[in-house]
């Protein structure tokens, strides 16, 4: 197969151990090569990702799929690895993702945004003492055959960048709708990593 020996020759060493992982979640939802597509894919992750806990990143994605922890990165890779598979075909990870990084601006949700993964709630960030966006200091999605599509928020297509119109730059001042400007100060940093802030108000 294809896909099995690619995967494991390009990601030694641990390309075996992170094939099996695949070849269990694509079995346990009953993703088949060659008659799977990338609605059964969406769907199956959707579900595997409302099941997981969201948590911080820091190591390599392949091995965050193995190890059983989950966020946007793992997700997305993890994505474009069954996407691999079911076409029997490798898909180079950094080809089929999208999103940005703290360097190009650290950005604020749409408010009513209610996530996928339920267990990054509730929003770590606050207008007027309300919970009500969430922010991210970077964020990935995957993108197959052009499309978008964000485990993590369950959003796809278009609404992926739409949701996350702010960018707020290194300041940490930001401009809503050119009307009024707030300040974003760190409250508290969660166990899972996650830093919340609040959205103050600036005269």
């Amino acid at each position: 197969m294809a896909f099995k020996e690619e995967i494991i020759r390009l990601c030694a060493p641990d390309g075996k151990q992170l094939y099996e992982r695949l070849y269990s979640i694509a079995k346990t939802y009953k993703l088949q090569p060659g008659r799977s597509d990338r609605t059964d894919i969406w769907r199956a992750v959707l579900s595997f990702a409302r099941q997981k806990d969201y948590g911080a990143g820091g190591a390599h994605p392949s091995h965050m799929i193995i190890h059983n922890r989950w966020n946007c990165e793992s997700l997305s890779y993890l994505i474009v690895f069954l996407t691999g598979y079911v076409r029997n075909i490798y898909l180079p990870p950094l080809q089929h993702t999208g999103g940005w990084s703290e360097a190009t601006g650290r950005r604020i949700s749409i408010a009513g945004l209610d996530p996928n993964m339920k267990s990054i709630s509730p929003p770590n960030v606050s207008l007027d003492g309300k919970p009500e966006r969430y922010s991210f200091a970077a964020h990935m999605w995957a993108k197959i055959d052009n499309i978008e599509l964000d485990a993590v928020t369950g959003l796809f297509g278009a609404l992926v960048r739409s949701s996350w119109p702010i960018i707020v730059p290194k300041n940490n001042q930001i401009d809503s709708l050119g009307l009024i400007s707030y300040q974003l100060v760190k409250r508290k940093q969660r166990e899972n990593g996650i830093i919340d802030f609040d959205l103050v108000e600036m005269l």
